[in-house]
């Protein structure tokens, strides 16, 4: 039996090529993710390296300059650019993350001084309005001033503070509730400050870090109304000691009543009560 073999027309072949490369156009179109190097076309809307592309120069990276052609310059220069900054942890606000040369997150040391004892403060007509304070244990009995966020300690008795600014650790440490030393040098006012082991909120948890007030703390309670707006017998009318020295001679140190505002130096050496404080 003879077999039949039916001839494509040449129409009909070139039909079929032109077809065969529509295909393959359509294909390498589907498969086209990346650009060539040197100075060759991009390679399309579908491209990944051009939506990174796209990413890389939306958020200001890298640069297009170059001789591979925009998209690989952008993407190179986005890759090699190291950071080369002169900033150190102690200069980043404590908490705050950033970057060194070798790409290695780093998280800042630095304490920002705290002011809110000067935001919050309010006058009206010229007198200091008493600030709220709240009572935050009950025995032994622990104030907070919700101005400052200072919680304020019972008296702890009546003894000498004859500190060295130079050599007690107290006078470095950040904040100085992270003092928590015996230092002979710090005086018998400060460590019996950074002995004190007391609940300031009634959580159940014992805090550690009560540290002796400076002249400036002690007379900001008062200007927030401590003595009327908590418990006269409480706070009592005694004076009692701070951590700033003196600025004439540092044999002495600052005192100061919560009833009267009343504040003046006294020789180190002398007896006055201690109160503590500490801040969350």
């Amino acid at each position: 039996m003879r077999r039949y073999i039916r001839k494509f027309t040449k129409l009909e072949s070139v039909l079929l090529i032109i077809i065969g490369v529509l295909l393959v156009g359509i294909f390498v179109e589907k498969k086209s993710f990346a650009e060539q190097g040197g100075e060759s076309p991009e390679s399309g809307e579908l491209s990944i390296l051009k939506e990174i592309y796209v990413n890389l120069q939306t958020l200001g990276y890298g640069s297009d300059d170059g001789n591979n052609g925009a998209i690989w310059n952008r993407i190179i220069s986005s890759a090699n650019w190291v950071p080369n900054g002169t900033v150190t942890p102690d200069k980043v606000i404590s908490g705050y993350t950033f970057y060194n040369g070798d790409r290695g997150e780093k998280v800042g040391t630095y304490n920002v001084p705290d002011y809110k004892a000067q935001s919050y403060q309010k006058v009206d007509g010229g007198i200091v309005s008493p600030a709220e304070w709240t009572k935050t244990n009950a025995s032994p009995e622990v104030w907070k001033d919700k101005r400052t966020g200072l919680y304020w300690s019972p008296r702890q008795g009546s003894m000498t503070n004859s500190f060295t600014t130079v050599s007690c650790s107290f006078f470095s440490a950040t904040s100085r509730g992270n003092y928590n030393g015996a230092e002979s040098a710090c005086g018998n006012a400060i460590n019996a400050c950074s002995a004190l082991e007391l609940d300031a909120n009634s959580d159940g948890s014992i805090e550690t870090d009560w540290y002796l007030p400076s002249q400036g703390e002690l007379l900001q309670a008062y200007l927030d109304g401590m003595y009327l707006a908590t418990n006269s017998s409480w706070v009592t009318t005694d004076a009692f000691w701070s951590s700033t020295e003196n600025q004439f001679s540092n044999t002495y140190a600052w005192i100061s009543t919560f009833n009267q505002g009343y504040s003046n130096y006294a020789g180190k050496s002398t007896n006055n009560y201690v109160r503590c404080v500490r801040s969350d």
